[in-house]
């Protein structure tokens, strides 16, 4: 398999990070940072780049209508077919399960808080990124691992900021152009 070559990223990765907070890695990133990575990368690999992708959720709201969910960021791939690549959901590493898992009311038994692997489950993409980000102000706490917990075997990957910058974007962008709709079934 040949190697991808999208060298806007790699320049990218050199140039975020390096935060002067005390405890800080040079490969942790913010909020903005991350999503501007997965954008960048997504974009120089070929793909059509969509931030809050609508998908169309398997729960109803009050008037009985599909509710929608928005996945954070989507790699579509166009074609004949076209279909949702990678689905990226971008968190705090701080992120709780009421955020992945979502939640339900306690009075009516209706969905309050979707979560986030409704909307991965809905988006029908062949690759699911967790992608987890340290810095918000302070270094928040790495829970990684607990979310991981969270997911289960879901077939979501639960990827930290640092991960990502240390070459796991690179293998995600080498995956989702050499799957294809058909790879899945």
């Amino acid at each position: 398999m040949k190697s991808v070559e999208i060298p806007r990223t790699k320049n990218l990765i050199q140039l975020l990070g390096r935060h002067s907070l005390k405890g800080a890695s040079e490969q942790q990133l913010t909020l903005y940072e991350l999503g501007a990575l997965v954008v960048v990368a997504g974009t120089e690999a070929g793909f059509e780049v969509h931030s809050e992708f609508s998908v169309a959720l398997d729960i109803r709201n009050r008037e009985g209508k599909l509710r929608k969910g928005k996945i954070d960021c989507a790699w579509i791939k166009r074609g004949v077919e076209p279909y949702m690549a990678v689905a990226w959901e971008i968190d705090g590493q701080d992120v709780q399960d009421p955020q992945l898992n979502g939640t339900i009311k306690k009075t009516d038994g209706s969905v309050d808080k979707i979560g986030n692997i409704r909307k991965f489950q809905a988006s029908g993409a062949l690759i699911k990124v967790q992608a987890l980000y340290a810095i918000r102000g302070k270094v928040l706490k790495d829970r990684a691992k607990d979310v991981e917990a969270c997911y289960g075997r879901k077939g979501v990957r639960v990827l930290s900021d640092a991960t990502l910058m240390q070459g796991e974007l690179f293998k995600i962008v080498e995956g989702a152009l050499h799957n294809t709709r058909s790879d899945a079934k």
